[in-house]
């Protein structure tokens, strides 16, 4: 298993500075998105081939893996034109991630769990479109697409992921599993019993793991460090061992002056090769 970050986390930076910095500190691969870490881009139209064959040469000098381009879209909004501008931002950024030799990310829109089953099922079927038509293009660049379900987005639960999963029908279509992200708040004290679901159904689909602490406030989930937080890592990590024992594990939420801490925490769980 590969230990390691999002590029952004520690703050934005030039190319030639980023990938030495997060190496420094002890990480070996990162969660890249270029508008939140790269100095000079500022958004998606911002970026250019030159940004990209200077970030692939800073990260091979550094010896920085790029395991997942972050390129998180709205791929569920019910308007049109919104929705089909944001799966073309993700087209564009998946010839990026081929020259990156990296998997490609996204969440899929913010929903409030009180959504009606009826309409649930109307922004599932935008969700399906856009997906099918970003898989068409990770299939032509031989890219693969991971998708991360969040329980309070389109994407929220175990079945509907493998649904989704069985609907687009492509083996480029990849997980991301984040053990904070598909909990609800109420959710917490069951939350093995969650994790199962999603093991047992689309647990082979899962290529990256996202690690955060947290925290109940309020009724409110909140971060903090690993040490402190509420997740319970040891079951996942076992989970892992088992059976995705070479999968990144990136730490989202990170900061410096807890850093050293978080990853003595996440190396407790790595087992010698």
């Amino acid at each position: 298993m590969k230990l390691g970050m999002r590029g952004h986390d520690f703050g934005k930076m030039a190319e030639d500075v980023l990938f030495e910095f997060i190496k420094s500190k002890g990480f070996d691969t990162i969660q890249l998105a270029p508008v939140k870490a790269i100095k000079g881009i500022n958004s998606f139209n911002d970026i250019t081939e030159a940004h990209i064959e200077k970030i692939k040469e800073e990260a091979d000098k550094a010896k920085v893996e790029i395991s997942v381009l972050g390129c998180y879209i709205e791929p569920s909004l019910t308007d049109k034109e919104a929705r089909l501008g944001q799966v073309s931002i993700f087209q564009k950024n998946i010839e990026y991630a081929k020259v990156f030799g990296s998997m490609i990310g996204t969440e899929t829109t913010h929903l409030d769990p009180r959504t009606s089953t009826a309409e649930r099922e109307k922004i599932y079927e935008l969700l399906l479109d856009s997906v099918l038509r970003m898989v068409e293009t990770a299939e032509k660049h031989s890219v693969d697409i991971t998708i991360e379900p969040v329980a309070d987005h389109t994407l929220n639960t175990a079945e509907l992921t493998k649904r989704l999963l069985e609907d687009v029908n492509s083996e480029r279509l990849k997980l991301i599993f984040d053990p904070f992200n598909v909990l609800l708040s109420s959710e917490v004290d069951i939350q093995t019993k969650v994790y199962d679901i999603y093991f047992e159904l689309v647990g082979k689909y899962i290529e990256i793991i996202h690690m955060k602490g947290l925290e109940i406030e309020n009724s409110e989930k909140t971060w903090t460090t690993l040490e402190k937080g509420l997740i319970n890592y040891e079951y996942i990590f076992n989970w892992l061992h088992k059976n995705k024992p070479n999968i990144p594990i990136l730490r989202e939420h990170i900061m410096l002056e807890t850093y050293k801490e978080d990853l003595q925490f996440m190396r407790r769980f790595i087992k010698p090769c």
